[in-house]
């Protein structure tokens, strides 16, 4: 149980026994959960690494107590142990990207945790309306993935 001023930590929670550290969520059907509504504007430190990419809509994301407007095209960026909360628009259409630490490394040779390096680079970038309908396109295709019965080459294609 968290006291009264202690922030609620979020860990990585597996959706499946499968060792993949990646999941992809949808926030509108997220936000049907009226717990996780509460959860995300209350602020929170997430313990995994999250990209956040917006498909349409508009709204508020605050991460370590500075607030970013996002709207379509917008992607935030929130690296592990972060604060963050969202000021929630139930209109808003957008993805999260969630995964660890592990799970770059153990795909990427070399660590890329550089790019949620706050102090050097800006948590969040506006896509043009190209690179969001081709991201869009890799969403549902990893998606995809995502769902089918775990084999060995599911991580790799990941």
């Amino acid at each position: 149980m968290k006291k009264k001023n202690e922030l609620l930590e979020i860990p990585f929670q597996k959706i499946s026994d499968e060792d993949i550290e990646f999941q992809i969520l949808d926030m509108k059907k997220l936000l049907n959960n009226t717990n996780f509504y509460e959860n995300l504007e209350t602020p929170h430190r997430l313990k995994f690494n999250s990209i956040a990419i917006v498909i349409e809509g508009e709204g508020e994301h605050t991460i370590d107590f500075k607030t970013y407007p996002y709207k379509k095209g917008t992607v935030l960026f929130v690296a592990k142990n972060q604060v963050s909360s969202f000021k929630l628009n139930p209109n808003v259409n957008s993805y999260i990207l969630k995964f660890t630490e592990g799970f770059l490394c153990g795909v990427v040779e070399e660590s890329i945790s550089d790019m949620f390096d706050y102090m050097r680079y800006p948590a969040t970038l506006q896509l043009s309306e190209e690179t969001l309908d081709a991201i869009f396109i890799n969403i549902k295709l990893l998606t995809k993935q995502l769902e089918l019965p775990n084999d060995e080459y599911k991580k790799s294609i990941i």
